[in-house]
């Protein structure tokens, strides 16, 4: 957990792993979300936090909406609710995947090294990625605790694929 030395194992299998470990994270992420995260804060705060966000759906929506569109699938109520939770657990399992094969390489400590790939999902995600897609708005346009509530969130979403990538690692003597 607090260090190893570095070994190469194939790149497939490493991706898989962190893909599944990534999934589980994803998952994670979505219970610390919805049951610590979303209730922080002064009543104010939450109020700025909606107002920043106006009448816009969550970018896993609109991603949904944009990645169906070639396809001619409309997506609207449900469907649209299951195409976001599809793009949410496909992002976590390739960003897992991504993972996967760096942690067998850079050989830093686990725990070290999830924190570390939370924060850079975080700022290359959601603050750059979807907002240059134009799935949510640039950085500026949210207040402060939006932004450290998601940080906080990759956190969890980063330390929990390191465990998962980890445990599953070793109980496949990989």
């Amino acid at each position: 957990m607090w260090g190893r030395e570095r070994r190469a194992g194939s790149w497939a299998g490493d991706a898989l792993l962190g893909a599944l470990g990534g999934l589980a994270a994803s998952w994670v992420m979505d219970r610390v979300q919805a049951s610590v995260l979303q209730r922080l804060g002064t009543e104010e705060t939450r109020r700025s936090e909606r107002e920043a966000s106006g009448s816009g759906e969550p970018a896993t929506y609109r991603a949904a909406e944009a990645l169906a569109r070639p396809f001619g699938i409309p997506l609207d109520g449900r469907r649209k609710a299951l195409g976001a939770e599809v793009v949410h657990y496909a992002t976590g399992a390739g960003w897992g995947a991504l993972y996967g094969i760096a942690e067998h390489r850079l050989g830093w400590p686990t725990l070290l090294s999830g924190v570390a790939f939370g924060a850079l999902v975080f700022a290359l995600g959601d603050e750059l990625i979807v907002p240059l897609l134009g799935w949510a708005g640039g950085p500026r346009r949210y207040p402060a605790s939006v932004h450290g509530k998601a940080l906080a969130a990759h956190l969890v979403y980063g330390a929990s694929t390191a465990g998962a990538w980890r445990t599953l690692s070793g109980a496949l003597h990989l």
